[in-house]
């Protein structure tokens, strides 16, 4: 099976509307107030303001037929905004302070975030404390900066907690390689072993580039296949590897094969990926990739109604015996509040009360009162 990873220009189009009302500071001045430390309650109301706010905009210059695929392609990006600003906290003290909505992210043509180009502007800042500068060039791999800093770091400030590097594998690896006064890594076996490949798609670019192309295929297999893979790096992998050794992979993992497509923008390639992985889905993977998205709707404070709909066709295609199976599993309450939805209003509450009442009926049986 051929995957297509390119997205349609209907949906590039869509994309480069969206950027300048996304870059519109009214806009993100909203964003900005959006944190993980506030309450779910006034996350969701934040939500529905900038859902509302957009949608103004967009009806002023977008066709009808297009303005809801515009307003979800938004929100989908504000959420690799938030992500991204996650990810930056992690190792910025200050991160609020430095991504305000001065800063500008850069963009892809299918919407996703450039990561290493809007890290570099992060890491160019000269305020930004130099450790955490380091950091961030060594998270995504931008070794000539990397290595500058490096190079005008005092003694102290090259040390590390062995929190600090078990939370940040790829800086403990480059600041191995630079303590030996090298500006290339080795390809040692801790290198080619580690972690951080299968958690870190930049850590995985620069390994690939250092390895001979007739074994390029293997490496990417063996990465495909571990357990705790990410979604990001296995959809590279299904990228670059040969149809045998994809039908490994799909033989293999079919749910987290399935879970890797229900992230924005891959969503559109998910039904025709799981017409093909029926064969190797069992029963149980089935109803986990059901939980998997109907988990993703209620983490969610925004009204994602295509994923809605990604999961009501899912459920339709899916082969009698396996609905016939999940009718008996605790999924088919939550489920079923879906599968209902008249698609106007968002059923978050009812969603979560429903799973709720699911969890309580798993505990009953497998866990019961004495």
């Amino acid at each position: 099976m051929s995957i297509d990873f390119f997205p349609s220009l209907q949906m590039m189009s869509c994309v480069q509307i969206a950027i300048p009302i996304l870059n519109c500071p009214k806009t993100r001045q909203l964003i900005n107030c959006y944190t993980p430390y506030s309450r779910y309650s006034e996350n969701i109301e934040l939500c529905n303001l900038i859902e509302k706010m957009v949608m103004k905009k967009i009806q002023l210059i977008v066709a009808p037929l297009l303005q809801t695929m515009v307003k979800n392609n938004i929100m989908s990006m504000f959420s690799q905004i938030i992500e991204c600003k996650n990810t930056y906290s992690l190792i910025v003290t200050d991160c609020v302070t430095y991504v305000d909505q001065n800063y500008k992210f850069i963009w892809k043509f299918d919407g996703t975030i450039d990561q290493r180009k809007s890290a570099k502007a992060l890491i160019a800042n000269e305020s930004l404390h130099i450790k955490e500068r380091f950091q961030l060039a060594c998270n995504y791999c931008l070794i000539d900066d990397a290595y500058c800093l490096w190079n005008r770091m005092q003694a102290m400030q090259k040390s590390f907690t062995p929190l600090e590097l078990e939370c940040h594998l790829v800086v403990k690896l480059w600041a191995e390689t630079f303590q030996e006064e090298s500006v290339n890594m080795r390809m040692t076996s801790r290198v080619l072993e580690s972690s951080a490949l299968q958690h870190n798609i930049f850590m995985l670019y620069y390994v690939l580039k250092m390895l001979p192309h007739e074994i390029q295929p293997h490496f990417l297999l063996n990465i495909a296949l571990k357990d705790d893979v990410d979604a990001t790096i296995l959809r590279f992998c299904l990228s670059r590897l040969h149809m045998s050794d994809k039908e490994t992979v799909f033989k293999d993992s079919p749910v987290k094969v399935l879970q890797c497509f229900v992230t924005w923008p891959y969503q559109w390639a998910f039904l025709d990926v799981a017409g093909y992985l029926w064969t190797y889905l069992s029963k149980e993977g089935f109803c986990e990739v059901l939980w998997f998205i109907l988990h993703k709707l209620m983490d969610q404070d925004w009204s994602d109604f295509n994923l809605m709909q990604l999961l009501i066709e899912f459920w339709s295609e899916s082969p009698t015996d396996f609905k016939e199976y999940t009718k008996q599993q605790t999924i088919f309450g939550p489920l079923m509040v879906v599968l209902n939805c008249n698609m106007q209003s968002f059923p978050r509450s009812e969603l979560n009360q429903a799973a709720y009442q699911g969890l309580e009926q798993y505990l009953d049986q497998f866990f019961p009162m004495q």
